[in-house]
C-alpha cells in the first residue's frame, strides 16, 4: 500500500525541538515523596520540587507503576520480533526499490508475518540514497528454555525485554538465517542482508488503573500495546480461514453471519441440505439432529451453535466489565463514542463503552 512514513527518532527531534531546552531535564533521579489530592512532591538531585500533577511515563518498567499499582503483572505474550535496519546504500537497488514506496506484509508459513518499510536517515531526511529500511519478524517462542536461550546475548548474559543490536548470539543469528527461507524472497535476502539484527520479546503489562490522584501513568508505565496489535492480527489469521456450516434461511445462522460481517471479519458461508454434505464436509451423521451454525477455525476447531460472544471469546475480543458501578456509560464505538470515552476516562471518570455484541472499559 502507499505510504507515507517516518520514524520515532524524526518525532522526537520534532517534538523536543519545540520544547524549551531549559526546562529538559536529562538524567536527573527522580523520587516521589509524597502524593496527595492536592499536588505531589518530589525530590529530584536532591531538590525538592513540588507540582498539581505528575505524568509518569517512565517506560513499561516504570517505578511509578510499581509504586502505585504493585500487584500489575507482566505477561509474555507467547512471541518475539526479530527486528532490524539497513541504510538504503548498503543494498542492493533491486532490492530496494521491490520496497520502495510501500508497507509492505510478508505471511510467513508455519505461523507468525514479517513487515518492512522505509524510515528516515538518523538525521530525519527522507531524500532516496539517505534512507533505512526497517523490518520486523514476529516469530512464536514458547516460554521456557527455547526463549531463554534466543534472549541470552552472545556474551552469555539472560535478557528480559530485548537483546540489542550487535549482542544477539550466534546461534540464535543463524537460526534467523536459516528460518528465513520461509520468507518472501525479498523479505528472506533483506534479513540476511542486515548487519545487526536486535530482538524485542513481547509482553502484556496493564495496571488495573492509570490515575492515582494527582498521579498519571501515560504511554508504556500506563498500558504496554502490542507492536502490531497481536490479538487482533492472530484473529484476522484465524477469520481469514473461517468457515460457517449452516442451513437456508436459519435465524440463528444469519444472525452470525451478520455479526462477522459488521465486525469485518472475512468467511466462507458453507450451507449444508443434506446428511451427505453433512458427512462428507464435516465428518458427521446427524445432519436432522446437528446444533447448526457451526463455526470452524483454521487449527480445527468448531464452535456449535455460538452466540456472537462465543465467537469474540475466542478471538479474544472480549472485555469483562471491571467495576460493577460506573460514572458514566456511552452506547455506540464510532468516532464520536469513542472520543468522548477517551475524555471522560482522561478526566478520571470511571467510564465504559458498550455497542451490539462488545463491552469496552475505558482507561485513559
Amino acid at each position: 500500500m502507499p505510504e507515507q512514513f517516518t520514524s520515532w527518532e524524526a518525532i522526537f527531534a520534532s517534538l523536543s525541538g519545540a520544547f524549551p531546552a531549559e526546562r529538559y531535564h536529562a538524567g536527573m533521579e527522580l523520587e516521589i515523596a509524597e502524593a496527595t489530592a492536592n499536588g505531589v512532591t518530589l525530590r529530584a538531585n536532591r531538590e525538592t520540587l513540588t507540582a498539581d500533577l505528575l505524568i509518569a511515563a517512565d517506560g513499561f518498567r516504570s517505578e511509578t507503576q510499581a509504586r502505585f499499582a504493585p500487584e500489575t503483572i507482566s505477561r509474555y505474550a507467547g512471541y518475539i520480533a526479530w527486528r532490524g535496519v539497513a541504510d538504503e546504500t548498503d543494498l542492493p537497488d533491486a532490492l530496494v526499490a521491490f520496497f520502495d514506496d510501500n508497507f509492505c506484509f510478508c505471511d510467513v508459513g508455519g505461523g507468525g508475518h514479517a513487515l518492512c518499510y522505509l524510515i528516515p536517515s538518523e538525521g530525519g531526511s527522507t531524500a532516496k540514497g539517505t534512507r533505512r529500511l526497517n523490518w520486523v519478524w514476529y516469530v512464536t517462542v514458547p516460554e521456557g528454555e527455547s526463549l531463554n536461550s534466543v534472549m541470552t546475548d552472545g556474551a552469555g548474559r539472560q535478557r528480559h525485554a530485548s537483546v540489542p543490536a550487535g549482542h544477539v548470539n550466534a546461534t540464535a543469528l543463524n537460526d534467523l538465517h536459516r528460518r528465513a527461507e520461509n520468507l518472501e524472497p525479498h523479505f528472506a535476502d533483506l534479513v540476511r542482508a542486515t548487519p545487526e539484527p536486535f530482538i524485542q520479546s513481547i509482553f502484556d503489562v496493564a495496571p488495573p488503573e492509570m490515575v492515582f490522584g494527582r498521579v498519571c501513568l501515560l504511554g508504556d508505565a500506563a498500558f504496554v500495546v502490542r507492536p502490531h496489535t497481536a490479538a487482533t492480527a492472530k484473529a484476522a489469521a484465524d477469520a481469514s480461514e473461517m468457515k460457517v456450516f449452516g442451513r437456508a434461511g436459519s435465524t440463528a445462522g444469519s444472525d452470525i453471519r451478520d455479526y462477522l460481517s459488521r465486525t469485518v471479519i472475512a468467511f466462507d458461508w458453507v450451507e449444508l441440505e443434506n446428511a451427505g454434505q453433512c458427512r462428507d464436509m464435516l465428518g458427521i451423521d446427524s445432519f436432522e439432529t446437528l446444533e447448526l451454525p457451526i463455526v470452524e477455525f483454521p487449527d480445527g476447531e468448531r464452535i456449535f451453535a455460538p452466540k456472537p460472544q462465543d465467537i469474540a471469546a475466542r478471538l479474544g475480543w472480549v472485555t469483562a466489565p471491571k467495576h460493577e458501578e460506573y460514572d458514566l456509560s456511552i452506547y455506540g464505538g464510532g468516532p464520536s463514542g469513542l472520543s468522548a470515552a477517551v475524555y471522560a476516562a482522561s478526566e478520571g471518570l470511571r467510564t465504559i463503552l458498550t455497542f451490539p455484541n462488545r463491552v469496552v472499559r475505558v482507561q485513559s
